[in-house]
């Protein structure tokens, strides 16, 4: 079942999200009830698809009920339970329960103080720009790509919760390619020259190092990986991610990315992506489904992306 439609776009919301959500007697309910309802449904969807990671992380910390399974809807408690969170303060996103990145996000605090709000497919940084802050992702996605002359894309970097894009801006480097969100992003902006204190060099250092471990795992895999390989690759890597912030839940986390991103990013066609990923939900190696993954059994997942 699918919350929402996806195009190259945005989102669009489902025509027939009403009545399957609402059926039976709430389907003889006048058109601004169903409206109403409709509405409040999209909110809530909006929030399982990541775009509101405060709130998956306040029901880790015991605020709310569990999160529906990708293959179920929103209960009437999960709606209840989401009304009390709305009327809340917004939870802690930055646990701290790795060093890394418990420090980074001390860090931060300490030398950013200035928060910025950005639109899905809103430009962060275009080629050749001269950047005055380095963006430090606190919810919702990015990505760094290369558009080709003749309209092809390869996507050469993703900016999760808790990475800075990009450190090596703080460095005196500037934007090699454009930058753009995928979702709605909230970034904790650091202006440039907080690099030069020891400590937050430090942690834009370490970050960077990180970056180019990545970049070198994605190299690896453009260049010699199957299409079931270099899927199954970025899955556990999008999940371990998001694992690291805090940001998993039952062996699920938010999975924003439309089949297009995924073969931009892969190096692949939208319709081998799409074939992979029936062949993997057929051997039940992930659940993908409303904006959301799950992985049953990630040391599978490893094994289909020829990790150790």
């Amino acid at each position: 079942m699918l919350f929402r439609e996806e195009t190259r776009s945005g989102p669009l919301c489902s025509a027939h999200m009403l009545t399957h959500f609402f059926p039976g007697p709430s389907q003889r309910l006048g058109w601004a009830a169903r409206t109403s309802a409709g509405a409040e449904t999209e909110a809530l969807a909006n929030r399982y698809a990541g775009l509101t990671t405060s709130s998956i992380k306040a029901r880790k910390d015991g605020a709310g009920g569990d999160l529906p399974s990708p293959k179920g809807r929103p209960s009437s408690q999960h709606i209840a339970a989401q009304r009390r969170q709305d009327r809340k303060p917004p939870a802690r996103l930055w646990p701290g329960q790795h060093r890394r990145e418990g420090q980074l996000a001390s860090l931060a605090a300490r030398a950013c103080d200035q928060r910025e709000y950005f639109r899905p497919h809103q430009y962060l940084a275009y080629e050749a720009d001269t950047p005055q802050v380095v963006y430090r992702i606190e919810e919702g996605w990015a990505c760094r790509f290369r558009l080709l002359s003749d309209g092809r894309r390869q996507i050469t970097a993703l900016f999760l919760p808790g990475d800075y894009c990009e450190p090596q801006w703080a460095f005196g480097a500037g934007p090699a390619q454009q930058i753009m969100t995928l979702t709605k992003v909230r970034t904790l902006n650091c202006p440039v020259s907080a690099g030069t204190s020891s400590e937050q060099r430090r942690a834009l250092l370490d970050a960077l190092v990180t970056a180019l471990e990545r970049q070198t795992a994605w190299l690896v895999t453009l260049g010699r990986r199957t299409a079931m390989e270099r899927i199954a690759h970025l899955l556990c890597e999008i999940y371990e991610r998001m694992d690291n912030s805090g940001l998993t839940y039952s062996q699920q986390c938010a999975m924003p990315l439309t089949q297009m991103d995924i073969a931009d990013i892969a190096g692949l066609t939208p319709v081998h992506v799409n074939r992979t990923l029936q062949t993997m939900r057929a051997t039940g190696l992930i659940e993908l489904q409303a904006r959301w993954l799950r992985i049953p059994d990630l040391k599978a997942l490893r094994q289909a992306a020829s990790l150790p």
